[in-house]
């Protein structure tokens, strides 16, 4: 039963690592373009936020690159159960909730991520 604790972890690192991907791989045409049009609309939303508003360019290296890094924190066992962790986790998936709010989409995966970096937190609290 011990290895059923770290499934939130994983699934929620696979997901800040698949995120990342879309915003700093261009090679991959299709799933990077859909992030780009995406990213287009909800860039300026988190301007206050994120540096970038017109440079969409810029925008998804930046966000990528802590996507990134927020999924390597929750992977490593050693740094998931952290308050930098769960700071990161809540900023980011909260941002991306918020902005793709604004701008009229569905957030139900971002909100679902903030609950799982929750649990993720909570699971490492009670070791």
């Amino acid at each position: 039963m011990g290895f059923l604790r770290h499934v939130p972890a994983v699934l929620l690192a696979s997901e800040f690592f698949i995120a990342a991907i879309g915003r700093l791989v261009p090679a991959l045409r299709t799933f990077h373009g859909r992030v780009r049009r995406k990213s287009l609309l909800t860039a300026p939303a988190l301007y206050p936020m994120v540096p970038f508003r017109d440079d969409v360019r810029a925008h998804m290296r930046y966000v990528g690159a802590w996507l990134l890094l927020t999924g390597l924190l929750v992977a490593i066992p050693a740094t998931r159960g952290s308050r930098v962790t769960l700071g990161l986790v809540v900023f980011w998936t909260g941002a991306g909730a918020w902005s793709q709010w604004k701008c009229g989409m569905a957030y139900r995966v971002p909100v679902f991520n903030m609950a799982l970096g929750a649990l993720v937190f909570w699971l490492e609290q009670g070791r």
